[in-house]
């Protein structure tokens, strides 16, 4: 009786031994295959573009913003990695109060293209060589700049923080590198072309640039700070009454 209690002990533990190291491997399991899932390789692939966060950093132009011509700039990629078949691509602003702001979202984009022309039209869902645009978060068809609020100070910026701004946002662009063909109609949001590509992207490559008009007075003159926190050059000539701040009326 005694030899059959050792026996139901000694399987008990194997059991339990059993069971803590599947349950100790379980994350790693699961790691590996998420990133089968995604089918992710080891690959050089590149997304390169007219700005940069890349020393030497360069910000997004004015003319691809909504503050000047709203056009979509000018996009290439490389080094996509074999079995390859079409890309896709995802712009937004990763700093936006709400979250991620969705600007730009396109798929179908065939494997032997490798760059987008400047000012893509948002007249046309879908493009001669098969490229379909998707809907951003302005819930329009295409491409729809960075489009942050000018800041506007009193006077000439007397007691201005550069703390007291919203610092420039980064708008990431992310390419794909995808094993098949997607087949999506026009009109397809970020989540569902992530939805659509779960699984089958082989690549990803990210550039991110940045854009932030500058700061300006009331007296609509570009403000340049200095460590009075103000134009010392105007303040001398103006004396000290410019030195203190304008007040708006509360009136409509």
């Amino acid at each position: 009786m005694f030899e059959t209690g050792k026996v139901i002990v000694t399987l008990s533990l194997v059991v339990i031994t059993g069971a803590i190291f599947s349950g100790c491997s379980s994350s790693s399991d699961d790691s590996t295959s998420d990133k089968a899932a995604a089918k992710l390789v080891e690959s050089d692939f590149q997304l390169k573009a007219p700005f940069s966060e890349k020393r030497p950093k360069v910000r997004i132009p004015k003319k691809y913003t909504c503050h000047d011509e709203n056009l979509s700039p000018p996009m290439s990629w490389e080094g996509a990695p074999d079995g390859t078949v079409e890309y896709a691509l995802i712009a937004e602003d990763v700093d936006h109060k709400t979250g991620a702001w969705v600007h730009w979202v396109l798929y179908n984009i065939p494997g032997d293209v490798f760059e987008l022309t400047e000012g893509i039209s948002t007249s046309t869902s879908e493009l001669p060589d098969g490229t379909t645009q998707g809907r951003n978060d302005h819930k329009n068809i295409g491409y729809e700049g960075p489009c942050p609020k000018q800041i506007v100070i009193p006077g000439l910026g007397y007691r201005y923080m550069e703390s007291d701004p919203e610092p420039a946002h980064k708008y990431r662009f992310s390419a794909y590198a995808l094993d098949k063909n997607l087949v999506l109609e026009s009109g397809v949001t970020k989540s569902e072309l992530l939805e659509a590509m779960a699984g089958h992207i082989l690549a990803q490559a990210d550039t991110i640039g940045k854009f932030q008009l500058p700061v300006v007075t009331t007296q609509g003159q570009e403000f340049k700070k200095t460590s009075l926190g103000v134009d010392e050059t105007k303040a001398l000539k103006r004396g000290r009454s410019a030195l203190t701040p304008t007040t708006t009326s509360s009136q409509p």
